[in-house]
């Protein structure tokens, strides 16, 4: 009896542990048809399932924990989504589809509570951008001319516009949220995703802030591989950094400067213009090679997309990586924030000129006059 007692005992506690080796949902979303596909999403995982009069019963193992994770909801062509940041743990979703996308709270969670906080702080914003955004629609349909009306409520140089304003006033109440807030989960994991909000000084300012028990933590690193270098201009030399090839050697970013421009692309697989220009920007290197080597870092730390971006390109170009991910330190000192993102050195190493974005048609034309 007594083995017995203990082996039920023993099974009773490693299925509560297994229970936690994984996210589970629960609850009921009002308002989604029984037809509706749903998908949850978190690092390159996909769960698709469907609902029955709206109650959740979902699963889904995350791999690095606490993380954002996204439900999307797609009916009739209609797309709807949420966020929540969460771990392996059990947590209830209640509400209704027109809670989407911030205003469901996940229940039971030990980190979406500041997620939701931040949601709160900046609610009565967004509702007034939602707002404008609807006026400036109607002024549209109306006959107004659209780029009167984009200086109007989106202009980025003063006067600001309407829109513009508040979308600042948001970034910095977020930014002040995670200040006060460094020093937990979401303060350090939403840090990365407003980089762009910060000066260097302020970045500067924040590392200190973060508790040293967290300095060895992904999202620290990077922040501090940002406050130990600075925004690169025209005319600075480049970064040094090891990475590996596609062939998974050790190579240093110097090594491609033999006496030639270097292209540097930042891109990934899971990035439509990045598939879209991966092998448009291979073709123009192709035709450039006397001049141009052509060197693309790959940003995501998935080895399958990684081949899979190369046979995009023709297994043309050099196709380097850390399997770090997108907190790779490297990535930190070059401000990678957006894919697919070029950067121009002349042959001594020297920035040429910072490409933001998707190129048009003129890319080659462009480097070809850069290059003279």
């Amino acid at each position: 009896m007594t083995n017995k007692l203990m082996m039920l005992i023993a099974l009773f506690f490693s299925i509560g542990i297994m229970a936690q080796d994984k996210l589970h949902i629960t609850g009921k979303i009002t308002g989604i048809p029984n037809e509706a596909k749903l998908t949850l999403e978190n690092n390159f995982k996909k769960v698709v399932f469907q609902l029955k009069d709206g109650v959740l019963d979902v699963e889904m193992e995350l791999t690095v924990v606490p993380t954002l994770v996204f439900m999307m909801v797609e009916h009739e062509g209609k797309q709807k989504y949420t966020t929540f940041f969460v771990g392996n743990e059990a947590i209830v979703l209640n509400g209704s589809i027109e809670d989407f996308p911030n205003n469901i709270k996940a229940e039971n969670s030990k980190y979406d509570e500041l997620r939701y906080q931040e949601h709160l702080l900046t609610k009565e914003l967004n509702d007034k951008i939602e707002i404008l955004s609807a006026e400036a629609r109607t002024m549209i349909e109306e006959g107004a001319i659209r780029d009167s009306v984009y200086k109007m409520y989106m202009n980025n140089v003063e006067p600001l516009g309407k829109i513009t304003k508040i979308i600042r006033e948001i970034e910095q109440k977020s930014a002040d949220f995670i200040k006060d807030n460094i020093n937990t989960d979401y303060g350090r994991y939403s840090l990365r995703y407003c980089l762009s909000q910060f000066t260097p000084e302020e970045i500067r300012e924040i590392a200190p802030l973060i508790d040293p028990k967290y300095k060895n933590t992904e999202e620290v690193r990077f922040v501090y591989s940002i406050a130990d270098s600075n925004t690169l201009e025209e005319g600075d030399k480049y970064y040094d950094f090891i990475a590996k090839d596609i062939n998974q050697k050790q190579v240093r970013f110097s090594d491609y400067f033999k006496g030639k421009y270097v292209l540097l692309d930042f891109s990934t697989l899971h990035c439509g213009y990045c598939q879209e220009a991966a092998p448009k920007t291979a073709q123009i290197a192709e035709e450039l090679k006397d001049q141009l080597t052509y060197v693309t870092y790959y940003v995501d730390h998935d080895i399958e997309g990684l081949h899979d971006y190369y046979k995009l390109k023709k297994d043309r170009g050099n196709l380097i990586w850390n399997n770090g991910g997108r907190l790779e330190p490297n990535l930190g000192m070059y401000r990678q924030n957006g894919t697919p993102h070029y950067m121009l050195f002349d042959t001594k190493g020297k920035l040429v000129k910072d490409f933001l974005g998707m190129q048009g048609e003129d890319f080659e034309e462009q480097l070809r006059a850069l290059m003279k």
